[in-house]
């Protein structure tokens, strides 16, 4: 019994030495980290949101910007169609590939390799607007719906309602008083 155990511990501690990658001469690891593909959503580039290019994304620009995202047609009015329709992702999926490879004599040529892939979700700070976590929409985010939106009745939206809705939406409740404590 007691020469099994040492023939068994023996075992385990060689099993050890041949699959622990600290031994080998050249470990090699490559990560790759990228959006899932999503049919019928765009991708939003963040950075594209700065258009002065000053590199601070202020209010004005964000809400600028999303109007032309919601503005799928490209004819400067957000309609009915485009006000219902998710046009950006708050919670996007992403997958991230990992390769690694151990190259345990140096000579070039990888003697054991592994892969492993991960899914997971980043989140970004539109989410907070988008309660169902399935797409944001113009009335997600605007928070009223389009006939409120809508001031000259001409059954379309704007820039400039859009501007007006999107800062009266951000304004503080106290911006408005003459003291504010």
């Amino acid at each position: 019994m007691r020469y099994s155990k040492k023939l068994l511990l023996a075992s385990v501690a060689g099993m050890a030495l041949i699959t622990m990658p600290a031994h080998a001469e050249t470990v090699t690891k490559k990560t790759v980290v990228q959006q899932k593909e999503l049919p019928e959503m765009n991708k939003t580039n963040f950075s594209a949101f700065d258009l002065n290019d000053d590199q601070v994304l202020s209010m004005q620009e964000v809400g600028e910007k999303l109007f032309y995202i919601f503005d799928t047609d490209g004819n400067e009015v957000i309609d009915n169609i485009e006000f219902d329709h998710k046009q950006v992702m708050t919670v996007i999926p992403m997958e991230k590939d990992t390769y690694t490879f151990v190259d345990w004599d140096n000579d070039g040529e990888a003697e054991q390799s592994t892969y492993t892939r991960e899914n997971f979700f980043e989140v970004s700070g539109l989410m907070r607007f988008d309660k169902n976590m399935d797409g944001l929409t113009a009335e997600e985010f605007i928070g009223k719906t389009m006939l409120e939106l809508d001031i000259d009745k001409s059954k379309v939206i704007e820039l400039d309602e859009w501007e007006s809705a999107y800062e009266e939406s951000v304004r503080p409740a106290n911006a408005e008083q003459e003291r504010y404590n």
